[in-house]
């Protein structure tokens, strides 16, 4: 595992290096613009491709190894220009979650240097006070606002997703979209047969959660134990969620 871990890391630095070199020969002028749609129930328009965070903070869903590497790798300097270059190469938007000591910090910097993109957060279940999570992010800038998948998962595996509930109406009264994340497509579901108040799903292709657990970024000691599973009949099992309900579903 470890072994084909890292030759797909060697692979990825290839392809990364490959485009990095492309990125310099290409200026943005000369590209075709990205798509763009509104996010959600709101005016702001993002680009339908969309940078993800997990890399830049070390969660590979892979091993613990390539983990390592990855926030050995991801400095504040490096990240902070990945960041510029995102928005350089036409992405208008990025999906971080809302850890105090990194990305807070992270987007502060890109700001001050005249970096404007568009920020949809992901609550971080770490934090003493998710509710006091989810105002801090919305205060910093983030026009969305969802509940964290794992976390969300946790709350559906011990009966409690109903608790989910009061994190989304926190959410709502700090004035941003309000979204949920799930790997479960049946949590997905439930939420849509309930009506819950919410604008946008996360939804994760594969069902890494059929038995509680903790993120690695949440509790790595937890983390070190956990196996993720990755079947081939998950992704057409949650697009099939995805085309059953009319809410704008990140995927």
């Amino acid at each position: 595992m470890h072994a084909a871990g890292d030759r797909r890391a060697r692979q990825h630095a290839a392809a990364v290096s490959r485009v990095s070199g492309v990125s310099k020969k290409t200026s943005a002028a000369a590209m075709s613009p990205l798509p763009k749609v509104k996010l959600a129930n709101s005016d702001t328009e993002v680009t339908r491709l969309i940078c993800g965070g997990n890399p830049l903070v070390g969660y590979s869903h892979l091993s613990s190894k390539l983990d390592a590497e990855m926030i050995e790798y991801c400095t504040v300097e490096r990240v902070v220009k990945f960041v510029h270059q995102v928005q350089a190469a036409g992405i208008n938007a990025v999906q971080f979650r809302g850890d105090y000591h990194r990305v807070l910090h992270w987007l502060e910097l890109f700001k001050r240097e005249g970096g404007k993109l568009h920020w949809i957060a992901q609550t971080a279940s770490e934090m003493a006070n998710v509710f006091d999570n989810i105002r801090v992010i919305a205060a910093a800038g983030a026009k969305a606002i969802y509940h964290h998948g794992s976390r969300t998962d946790k709350f559906w595996l011990e009966g409690n997703i109903d608790k989910t509930v009061d994190y989304l109406k926190c959410m709502r009264d700090s004035g941003v979209q309000v979204g949920l994340a799930s790997h479960i497509p049946e949590v997905i579901e439930y939420a849509e047969e309930h009506d819950w108040d919410l604008d946008f799903y996360m939804c994760c292709s594969y069902n890494i959660n059929r038995r509680p657990r903790e993120s690695a970024i949440v509790s790595p000691q937890a983390a070190a134990t956990n196996e993720e599973e990755f079947l081939p009949e998950d992704p057409p099992r949650m697009c099939q969620v995805i085309r059953a309900t009319d809410k704008m579903c990140l995927a």
